[in-house]
């Protein structure tokens, strides 16, 4: 029953800055958040009775280079691939801790079956807090859950991410790396993470804070410029601004012969093999992700977000559950089961003493 509630729709389950009193993961001052949110702040979509909610935030300056609205464009694409019939997704746009509260009242007084979202730990906390007593399910889009609550935490995991990165860096021999953020969409999550997980595994880490793409290689080059040669460069940036990096550093012959090593958001882009050849980064499966970027672009001229792909299989699973599991089809054991699901982010399971999704990273290199 649950791999077929997760395989429903064939290949189906393959920003405004929130204000820092809400989100930990926005974006920072330097990024420019747009005069309207990209996500509708309210929209229906399907013409049925709502059956879930989706809570969408905005990823303005993503780590894939995708689509800001991502996550409301993956709810679109799932309710058109599961074609249950007369159902609908409520969305509300969610960019800051006023539209957060309204959108929870929205969810309590339509009766929805199921949230979808929101992205973020804290949004998720203030979301379970609004939501106290009502016994509606979530499916968040951050680390956050709480399984008396039925609150199931599927977003992102940054840590895990790290973990496979560093295990290849171990293997490859690295001693000290430079590590470049931005202040893009979850840059900062990915460096921070990779730094901790770093710094257990005995590799040295230097940061290095890209303030404007002009200024990014020299940035880098201070960062590498003290103490020990490192070993690698790691870029917790968008495609885009890690291939203006590497077109860069051939002005520097000591950058030049740097391994390079990317994040997992890349596994949504294309990356020109005459700037990133050799280039090597964790992944979630790659043939699943680079078959729902397709689908993805066929229908919205753009690529998704890793938050996008995450969001169409919740919306997916919090679409089907019900139609598959009976009475309160989110209950533990079904969330929980050790068969787990299948989505376009790969294999996933809710851990039964947690309610945190693990999922399954490999390293990726470019070619």
């Amino acid at each position: 029953m649950i791999t077929s509630a997760a395989g429903l729709g064939g290949a189906a389950l393959s920003g405004c800055a929130m204000d820092g009193t809400l989100m930990g993961d926005a974006p920072g001052p330097d990024v420019k958040a747009p005069a309207s949110a990209f996500t509708p702040s309210t929209d229906q979509l399907g013409n049925g009775p709502a059956v879930v909610g989706l809570l969408a935030t905005d990823e303005i300056g993503n780590l894939s280079g995708g689509a800001p609205n991502s996550i409301y464009f993956a709810a679109k694409l799932a309710l058109n691939d599961l074609s249950i019939g007369r159902a609908s997704i409520l969305v509300r746009g969610v960019q800051d801790t006023p539209s957060l509260l309204a959108a929870a009242e929205a969810v309590e007084t339509a009766g929805v079956g199921a949230v979808v979202g929101p992205v973020g730990d804290m949004a998720t906390a203030g979301l379970m807090k609004a939501l106290s007593g009502k016994s509606i399910p979530v499916l968040s889009l951050g680390r956050t859950a709480d399984l008396d609550r039925q609150v199931y935490g599927a977003g992102v995991d940054y840590d895990q991410q790290a973990e496979v990165a560093v295990k290849e860096m171990k293997a490859r021999g690295y001693t000290a790396i430079v590590i470049a953020t931005s202040s893009q969409y979850g840059s900062e999550l990915v460096g921070a993470a990779t730094a901790a997980a770093a710094g257990r595994a005995g590799i040295a880490v230097r940061p290095a804070h890209i303030v404007s793409p002009d200024k990014a290689l020299a940035t880098i080059a201070f960062a590498a410029s003290g103490g020990p040669a490192p070993s690698a460069l790691m870029l917790a940036v968008s495609p885009d601004l890690a291939q203006l990096v590497l077109q860069a550093r051939s002005t520097d012959p000591h950058l030049a012969k740097l391994p390079v090593i990317g994040n997992a958001g890349w596994g949504l882009a294309y990356l020109d093999p005459a700037d990133f050849t050799g280039v090597w980064y964790p992944t979630l499966p790659l043939d699943s992700l680079k078959s729902f970027a397709d689908r993805f672009a066929l229908a919205y001229s753009d690529i998704p977000t890793l938050d996008g792909v995450i969001a169409y299989d919740l919306t997916i699973l919090a679409l089907a559950l019900p139609q598959m599991a009976g009475k309160n089809p989110y209950r533990r054991e079904v969330m929980t089961s050790a068969k787990g699901f299948k989505g376009q982010a790969g294999p996933f399971f809710f851990s039964p003493s947690t309610g945190l999704a693990t999922r399954q990273y490999s390293i990726a290199v470019v070619s």
